[in-house]
């Protein structure tokens, strides 16, 4: 009878493990799986600005009649190129300006 009762306890406890192993699986799959999703196709084919900046000219010049229309199509493209780089550049420098702002008052304190 005591072997039979150590048994049972043990098939139990075998039990016990195996679900929480599942459980642990698959919360690490769901996790997975989000994190996969946010990344999306964006996350996949990467691309600079240089190469959105070529894309969005390529678009946007089918169908234009005159080499006049295809020069002014390109200068805008290539200027909203520009102009995105700089926003970038300002967000970049605001951002490093905001840590020295907190560490200085950290350090104040």
């Amino acid at each position: 009878m005591a072997s039979s009762q150590a048994e049972a306890a043990r098939i139990r406890r075998l039990q016990e493990e195996r679900e929480k192993a599942k459980r642990d699986a698959e919360a690490q799959r769901k996790k997975i799986k989000e994190d996969n999703r946010l990344k999306g196709m964006e996350g996949k084919f990467a691309s600079t600005l240089s190469e959105r900046a070529e894309e969005d000219f390529k678009t946007q010049t089918v169908g234009l009649v005159t080499a006049d229309e295809f020069r002014k199509k390109r200068k805008r493209v290539y200027d909203e190129q520009e102009a995105r780089k700089e926003e970038a550049a300002r967000k970049a420098k605001k951002g490093k300006k905001k840590k020295k702002t907190k560490a200085a008052a950290a350090a104040v304190l």
